[in-house]
């Protein structure tokens, strides 16, 4: 199922829950199903869809992008088919409440509202509330991921500011994932940021106390330091753009390299994990942004 044709399908179980009218959460299941089987065939290409930018189609977009980033680290971390289900699954409802606060509030080009925060701090509930409508469909895991994929190991998240203890296991992992996909994304209020200093931007949460190092290691295991589709300037100074992870070499994924005086020819690739001789010195914005050196 292509990604437009899945976000159609989210949206539409997403309208319907809204309107009390849902059917099931047979699509859902589908969707998570066909996720999981293309993880064990090629999770990069799933976790390349995850770490797409998107600007069209929120929240339902950020939740599916989510629940496959989410997923994405769930496999690195030995999860299994059942326990993914249910990650994948309250990633995707996680943002059913935003629709009874009200998407267009959170749409605006001015500075977010103390009134607006409020407000977004009751979606988690107002989500689980409208989950309720399908009974033993959904798991409790997956209700509990969807309460409280925003709360912070430190209690300095929301709805409730619950600690470490009080924190189920896939919501600390959905977590993590909601936050690499929301600021990679852009906003009416703000830009969205480069691959690079997003996952620099969580292990520097993580070191404040907000997210779990397995959590974040298992991140950087399935997107690498580098996520997929990044622009890089390598050291031997070419440019290149990040294909592949490198598994648990997160600084040195495969890239597809060109001459920066020549970036319309057809590119070579290099595993960055076999050719150690060359490594990646920066992230730039695009490969047209890529400064260009002069002969000495």
């Amino acid at each position: 199922m292509e990604l437009d044709q899945q976000v159609h399908v989210l949206q539409q179980f997403v309208d319907q829950s809204v309107q009390g009218t849902g059917t099931g959460m047979a699509p859902l299941t589908i969707l998570c199903d066909q996720a999981i089987d293309r993880l064990h065939e090629d999770a990069d290409a799933v976790v390349c869809l995850g770490a797409t930018p998107y600007e069209s189609d929120f929240p339902t977009r950020h939740g599916l992008h989510t629940s496959r980033i989410a997923m994405a680290i769930g496999l690195e971390m030995g999860l299994g088919r059942e326990q993914l289900m249910d990650l994948g699954m309250g990633c995707m409802i996680h943002d059913l409440g935003m629709h009874k606060t009200g998407v267009s509030q959170f749409e605006t080009k001015g500075k977010i509202t103390d009134r607006h925060r409020r407000l977004l701090a009751d979606h988690p509930v107002h989500s689980v509330e409208i989950a309720g409508q399908y009974g033993d469909e959904i798991s409790e895991r997956a209700q509990m991921v969807a309460y409280q994929i925003h709360e912070r190991i430190d209690g300095s998240g929301y709805p409730r500011g619950f600690g470490r203890d009080q924190i189920h296991s896939l919501a600390k992992i959905a977590g993590v994932a909601e936050t690499f996909v929301d600021l990679l994304a852009p906003r009416p209020n703000r830009v969205g940021f480069q691959g690079y200093y997003v996952v620099a931007h969580l292990l520097d949460q993580m070191k404040a106390g907000k997210f779990e190092p397995p959590v974040i290691r298992a991140l950087l295991q399935a997107t690498s330091l580098y996520p997929i589709g990044s622009c890089v300037e390598l050291s031997n100074g070419k440019v290149g753009r990040v294909i592949r992870t490198g598994a648990q070499q997160f600084d040195r994924p495969t890239v597809e390299i060109w001459d920066r005086r020549d970036l319309e020819s057809n590119p070579d690739i290099i595993n960055l994990r076999v050719d150690t001789g060359v490594s990646i010195t920066a992230p730039i914005p695009s490969m047209q942004a890529a400064p260009q050196h002069q002969k000495a």
